[in-house]
């Protein structure tokens, strides 16, 4: 009933940083699948990484992927908390005067 949840022990490789799971992202963009020598470019891209862990990282991805996409991870039933950032995007957004934007004029805000 419950989906075992793959931990980073399990990982034959240590955590990713978001850094590089940032350059991971851009280099699967940027590096045709067809390249014969595509998990070397990537991994010089990504820096800090042999080509064998970017391949199984991209692995590991994809079976997350085709888990989520079987409905076999469960969807987490929680509200997001509030951090500085988003408290910060709600007052600038709350005092901003859309008014000009929305072509309102203020003949018609009156």
């Amino acid at each position: 009933m419950c989906s075992k949840i793959v931990n980073e022990t399990e990982r034959p490789y240590s955590k990713w940083t978001r850094e590089e799971n940032k350059l991971f992202e851009l280099a699967l963009a940027v590096v045709d699948e067809e390249n014969p020598d595509r998990w070397s470019n990537i991994a010089a891209i990504v820096g800090r990484r042999s080509a064998e862990e970017v391949e199984k990282h991209y692995a590991f991805l994809v079976e997350d992927i085709q888990r989520i996409e079987s409905d076999k991870v469960p969807i987490p039933d929680y509200i997001i908390p509030f951090s500085q950032d988003s408290v910060y995007a709600e007052v600038i957004f709350c005092h901003v005067d859309f008014s000009g934007l929305l072509g309102i004029g203020e003949e018609q805000q009156a």
